[in-house]
């Protein structure tokens, strides 16, 4: 191998071109520790106490759950491509509409709420700021717990500045603390 070759990228824009592609290394899969053992080591973290939801349930009660946005189908990143016959995310289901929060059974039970209820989201935020979106369907899932799923752009105003991942900074999309409310 040449000197400063890494291993496995040898002749790369070659081998990219084969049609079932190449295999790069990993010594993982070899099962091939690099450490003083020649063994894996696992490490435990304590997880930790003080996070954005502890802080809003503190504040706001039992009542808030965890907001997760994410994406439909026909979705890259903020670009929604409509579908000539209406909005569809054939991967779970939702025809006709993107204005959906999804929520497991036990939690629609213990919230008093059922499938197909139309409510109002708020924001449980930090910076106690209003933020509302309204006129969200509530839609059935085998969501374990009290996390809930909405698309994103439509639930970004949820979002305080205030909300962001410990460590990277970046704005906590998958964390957003929220209350569901009965429609006005």
């Amino acid at each position: 191998m040449a000197e400063g070759a890494v291993e496995g990228f040898t002749a790369y824009n070659e081998h990219i071109r084969l049609e079932k592609g190449f295999h790069l290394p990993n010594s993982a899969g070899r099962r091939a520790w690099h450490t003083a053992a020649g063994k894996a080591r696992f490490i435990g973290h304590a997880l930790p106490v003080d996070t954005i939801m502890a802080r809003a349930r503190a504040h706001y009660g039992d009542g808030v759950l965890c907001l997760a946005t994410i994406r439909a189908h026909r979705q890259y990143n903020t670009t929604v491509y409509r579908d000539p016959k209406g909005e569809v995310d054939r991967y779970r289901g939702v025809y006709g509409t993107r204005h959906v929060l999804f929520v497991g059974r036990a939690t629609l039970d213990r919230l008093g709420f059922a499938e197909g209820d139309i409510v109002r989201v708020r924001a449980a935020a930090p910076d106690g700021i209003e933020r509302c979106v309204d006129g969200m369907r509530l839609v059935a899932t085998g969501a374990q717990g009290d996390d809930v799923f909405g698309y994103f752009p439509e639930l970004t105003p949820l979002l305080s500045p205030a909300l962001v991942a410990r460590g990277s900074n970046t704005p906590a999309f998958k964390q957003i603390p929220v209350l569901i409310e009965r429609a006005r």
